[in-house]
């Protein structure tokens, strides 16, 4: 069976772009000249307004590229600045002390599970910031809205909880 479904997968493999890089030696960011020259670009417009930015979502206006940069990283200190940056990232910060907070109270039950898969989901989502823009996506904001939502239930339940025993 799993011969089956590799036979019938591998196409689609072969065809993906990560089989490109895997095999053509494009997995580095510096193999790949335009994300490279992104990368640069985006320094170069960080050191030109370090604390404003060029503005949210200017890099694709002013880049010689037309296009956003490829990295949740770059863009974010490209067009916000130092400032922007510090407001973007403070709460992936808070997301990630409250998730782990939620394991620390609640270790052994499925809700320590929960938070450790979010934070799981958390770390993932940092490392592929790196190849794609969180703030651009729908499906990104869905993932931090159900982190937070996440906390949020967890924290009203164990308050109820509190509640309940002290007022027994």
């Amino acid at each position: 069976m799993i011969i089956t479904i590799i036979y019938k997968l591998q196409p689609f493999f072969v065809n993906s772009s990560l089989y490109w890089r895997l095999s053509e030696r494009g997995f580095l960011i510096s193999n790949d000249k335009a994300r490279s020259g992104m990368y640069i670009e985006a320094l170069k417009f960080f050191y030109d307004n370090p604390l404003f930015g060029i503005g949210f979502n200017h890099y694709r206006l002013l880049s010689i590229y037309q296009s956003y940069s490829h990295s949740t990283y770059a863009e974010i200190l490209s067009t916000t600045g130092l400032i922007g940056s510090i407001i973007y990232f403070i709460p992936y910060l808070i997301i990630i002390y409250n998730l782990y907070s939620i394991y620390k109270k609640q270790k052994a039950t499925v809700a320590s599970l929960k938070s450790i898969q979010f934070l799981v989901l958390m770390f993932v989502m940092l490392v592929l910031g790196t190849g794609v823009i969180h703030f651009y996506n729908i499906r990104d904001n869905i993932m931090f809205a159900l982190m937070i939502s996440f906390y949020y239930i967890e924290e009203l339940k164990l308050k109820q909880h509190t509640y309940i025993i002290n007022s027994k």
